[in-house]
């Protein structure tokens, strides 16, 4: 029997509640999206066979859901133990960081584009979805892949996202996912133009007056999909 390939997801289904829509290039900011509310609550493991320790279920009914908590396994050894451990929401297959969810919450729209990871080593996919900031990149590095210390930023480091194997300044690495891999770029909604990165946009509507009220578009050369992460929480997360 064929192996599985690596990086592939079920489709999640949009009639959940959860999701807006599967998108590549759509992610528009200060959207007015209405998400229905939810019909089915009950919290299940994941189908994942490779995450099956430590699930939570938060939400019971006679009704199928599936929305699961897990945690991954503690690990022993010398060093300061982390104050708070890293939790991921599943999310209809999609398995999302809860502070990703946070994150998303207390933005406008409560709306969050998350994309596949492809941080991983042979063999050892992630299979998380994270949102494209490069904050959050970050954080999803540093909190689950353990390998990636961006205390000290003029060390190098390796780019192990889909195979790339470019080497860089570790501070750097977050930038280059977002732009490199995910393709992030703003278009401006007063002259339709595209600029490759926040600054630039920021600099764009500072020298084109017409443009400053007009608002941009968040848009991805790669596929992500819309997730309302206040109705995540509100229906299927933990609170802090």
């Amino acid at each position: 029997m064929a192996s599985k390939p690596p990086y592939t997801q079920p489709v999640p289904d949009p009639s959940s509640g959860f999701f807006g829509s599967t998108r590549y290039q759509h992610g528009n900011f200060g959207a007015n999206l209405d998400h229905p509310s939810f019909t089915r609550d009950t919290l299940v493991s994941s189908s994942s066979s490779s995450i099956t320790e430590n699930v939570t279920n938060v939400i019971n009914d006679d009704r199928e859901r599936q929305v699961a908590i897990y945690r991954p396994p503690e690990k022993k050894g010398l060093g300061r133990r982390r104050s708070k451990r890293a939790c991921a929401i599943n999310v209809e297959g999609l398995r999302i960081d809860r502070d990703d969810l946070y994150y998303g919450a207390g933005r406008g729209n409560n709306m969050i584009y998350v994309h596949e990871c492809q941080w991983a080593t042979p063999g050892n996919p992630c299979r998380m979805w994270i949102t494209g900031s490069n904050s959050r990149v970050g954080a999803h590095i540093r909190n689950w892949h353990r390998g990636q210390n961006h205390i000290d930023t003029k060390s190098t480091a390796e780019c192990l996202w889909g195979g790339c194997g470019k080497t860089m300044l570790k501070g750097s690495i977050n930038r280059h996912i977002v732009t490199a891999h995910l393709e992030e770029a703003f278009r401006c909604q007063g002259c339709d133009r595209e600029l490759p990165r926040k600054d630039v946009y920021n600099q764009h509507i500072e020298d084109s007056e017409s443009c400053r009220g007009a608002g941009a578009a968040m848009v991805y050369g790669t596929p992500c999909v819309e997730i309302d992460a206040s109705l995540v929480l509100r229906r299927g997360g933990a609170t802090r």
